[in-house]
């Protein structure tokens, strides 16, 4: 079986649409309206075509995975793998921690019977698939998952800086709970009114949001305030009735400065607040990273693997209590 853009997309969870390009099948993960409020600013676009949080997934018995794909040569950062999973336990990985190669392929013979196949793409990569193929299959079957997760957020919520874009926090959560996941964070990204929006056949069971440092040390705190007001006023309104956890931002080494937003303290007291309208939980992200720089990729704000390994550990029982998960 061959894959094409239109039998691609009931297995890209993740993704919200498909199209065949002239390098192979393109994925995305925010809407046409959300895509359009980045087209001024270049250096976000990209963030917003790479593939955060999508997993090409399938109960199959194929004996044999075939796979080649392209990387667009700007991307926010070099390393990163495409990820093979079976039967949730790691497999095969291509890539590097260095420099992913813009080229590349898969050739994996998969163990016999029934299994689970998943692939993770890189979070901080574009890619067009010019060849996805299984051989040797009776069945293939799309996965259908007990929970579906939102996430909103920047860099930190998009995958910097895991590696392996199975480390980061929401891929992890949604793992962890059974959940096909819909991650929309950008890098870079601050508190936007208008960017939460309904995405036709998708009712989350559960939505995380975690803005905030972007917030902090680029805008002015008016500023912040109206869009933040917005932007919850604007979630609410697309799902009334979903669990909303609000992350305040976690450490930064940077975080005893005092640009013209403030204090960093009085990000997360403006997020209780407004959260407060709507009943949504919040989480304070000062607990969820150790204050230490060694848990940090950049030493000062994206997470490392062990850094997202406390993030996840730190945050998954307030997810597990919000969805009565025993």
């Amino acid at each position: 079986m061959q894959f094409s853009a239109h039998t691609l997309l009931p297995y890209a969870s993740g993704a919200l649409g498909a199209w065949d390009s002239p390098e192979g099948i393109c994925l995305r993960r925010l809407t046409p309206q959300q895509l359009q409020q980045f087209d001024a600013d270049p250096h976000r676009a990209i963030r917003t075509r790479c593939n955060a949080g999508i997993v090409l997934e399938m109960d199959t018995d194929a004996a044999a995975l075939e796979m080649d794909y392209r990387l667009q040569k700007d991307a926010p950062r070099p390393y990163g793998y495409v990820e093979v999973f079976v039967d949730g336990a790691p497999f095969a990985a291509e890539g590097s921690d260095t420099q992913m190669a813009l080229e590349g392929s898969l050739r994996l013979a998969l163990p016999s019977g029934t299994k689970r196949l998943q692939i993770v793409l890189p979070a901080l990569h574009e890619m067009a698939i010019s060849r996805l193929a299984l051989q040797g299959e009776t069945r293939v079957a799309p996965v259908a998952h007990r929970f579906r997760y939102l996430a909103f957020g920047d860099s930190i919520s998009q995958g910097y800086d895991a590696i392996f874009s199975s480390q980061a926090y929401p891929t992890r959560i949604a793992r962890a709970i059974d959940a096909l996941l819909v991650n929309q964070a950008i890098g870079g990204d601050v508190f936007r009114a208008n960017y939460p929006q309904a995405l036709p056949g998708f009712a989350p069971d559960l939505i995380t949001v975690a803005y905030g440092t972007n917030d902090w040390s680029s805008r002015a705190r008016e500023d912040f305030e109206e869009a933040m007001a917005g932007f919850f006023q604007n979630l609410h309104s697309a799902y009334p009735g979903a669990p909303v956890l609000a992350i305040t931002p976690i450490w930064r080494a940077d975080g005893e400065e005092l640009p013209r937003f403030g204090p960093f303290g009085a990000v997360g007291e403006a997020i209780r607040r407004e959260c407060a309208k709507y009943g949504y939980t919040v989480i304070d992200g000062l607990s969820l990273v150790p204050h230490d720089s060694r848990y940090f990729y950049d030493a000062r704000l994206h997470p490392n693997a062990e850094g997202f390994g406390h993030y996840f550990a730190n945050l998954i029982g307030a997810v597990r209590q919000t969805l009565k998960i025993e």
